[in-house]
């Protein structure tokens, strides 16, 4: 009989992702109600996430547009202010707005 060896395989995970993998190990928890929870990495230089303004301000015209053609524009005004009022969004003065920074376009 031949007993068979494997060759055990070197990890491809950059040290960062060590480190996720480690903290999510240590950190993650079952709650009573069934859900998990974990605390998040957090990164010394984030990757470059692109120019999210554009992005983020063409889809809020193309949902605005979408909701006037539809006749919900005040609907969809009370859901806006409805996120300020509740701190799920902020309104940024013109001379704040910065290209460094991410913005989340609105999903409906």
């Amino acid at each position: 009989m031949y007993s068979l060896e494997t060759v055990p395989q070197a990890s491809t995970l950059t040290a960062e992702e060590e480190s996720a993998v480690q903290q999510f190990n240590e950190t993650v928890q079952q709650h009573p109600d069934g859900r998990y929870s974990c605390v998040l990495p957090k990164y010394d230089s984030p990757p470059p996430i692109g120019d999210s303004l554009a992005m983020a301000k063409a889809r809020f015209l193309q949902n605005e547009r979408k909701m006037k053609k539809c006749g919900m524009l005040p609907e969809f005004n009370r859901e806006l202010d409805t996120y300020h009022e509740m701190d799920h969004c902020e309104v940024v003065p013109m001379d704040e707005i910065h290209k460094d920074s991410f913005y989340l376009p609105v999903q409906l």
